[in-house]
């Protein structure tokens, strides 16, 4: 019970890092800028630069 235990904690690890690529990626690939998608259509040139730095 103990080895199979250990085995799926240690498959934790690869499935973490394979979920954050493939969402890094995505978010990547996605049209726009970071910074209007995560401030939305009323966000300003002044609001956008604040978050970028």
């Amino acid at each position: 019970m103990f080895i199979y235990i250990t085995k799926r904690l240690l498959w934790v690890i690869p499935t973490i890092l394979t979920v954050l690529l493939v969402l890094f990626s995505l978010s990547y690939l996605l049209p726009g800028d970071p910074a209007d998608i995560i401030l939305g259509p009323r966000a300003t040139p002044e609001m956008a630069a604040e978050l970028e730095s």
